[in-house]
């Protein structure tokens, strides 16, 4: 009798133990298996803006009785100028580096890594081959247009057909005229160069590992 009266106890024990054991682990679950935080490109997004206003700023040398009128790189931010010769060792060996490579050989990268990276500068170099290309004619005619104009007043003041005041003068209009115009230059072919960049950009950091982009990140926008 006694023994009948503590089998449903046993019993009911059991099941509150099985209960226990699986709301235990029902906890354990959700303490663990947390969601992953969504990946952001504000990093990315952030270089691009950077790289596309400076471009899209004028930077010029101006023109005088001894030199003309002039914009580094015609015009054209070094990280557009990136090109797959970049990565050969005459690339590495320059007397002034390009940052990107600076940054890059702090990766201790792997041999694949590196033949990614190449695969990606080539794919840059094509997209936006035809933009730089027409960027450099377009300033190249502005360049001439804009000297000839400096040459002629150069030789009026030489003649004494104007005083340097009025020369000087005129080398203000010049520069506001060189400046302008290229600033048209640079919006023709921002919005290509900066879709190209963006996917270069995005071709790193795929082929990189969270701590590489991490540190060429820190690198690039320094």
């Amino acid at each position: 009798m006694k023994f009948k009266f503590l089998t449903p106890v046993i019993i009911l024990g059991i099941a509150l133990l099985i209960n226990f054991a699986s709301c235990k682990k029902e906890t354990v679950l959700k303490e663990t298996v947390t969601p992953t935080a969504p990946t952001t490109n504000e990093d990315l997004i952030s270089v691009l803006d950077q790289t596309d206003k400076k471009y899209l700023e004028v930077e010029v040398t101006e023109g005088n009785e001894v030199q003309e009128f002039s914009s580094p790189n015609e015009g054209i931010v070094e990280s557009y100028l990136l090109v797959e010769q970049d990565m050969d060792d005459a690339g590495y060996k320059r007397t002034v580096e390009r940052r990107f490579i600076s940054c890059i050989k702090k990766l201790d990268l792997t041999d694949a890594q590196v033949a990614s990276l190449r695969l990606t500068l080539r794919q840059f170099e094509e997209c936006k081959a035809a933009d730089v290309k027409k960027h450099r004619e377009a300033y190249e005619l502005l360049r001439k247009r804009i000297e000839k104009i400096r040459q002629e007043a150069l030789a009026k003041l030489k003649r004494g057909d104007i005083t340097k005041a009025q020369f000087e003068e005129k080398m203000q209009l010049l520069k506001k005229d060189f400046v302008e115009s290229l600033r048209k230059i640079k919006m023709s072919y921002a919005s290509n160069l900066r879709m190209c960049y963006e996917k270069f950009l995005k071709g790193i950091k795929a082929t990189l590992t969270d701590r590489q982009w991490k540190a060429f990140m820190e690198c690039y926008r320094s």
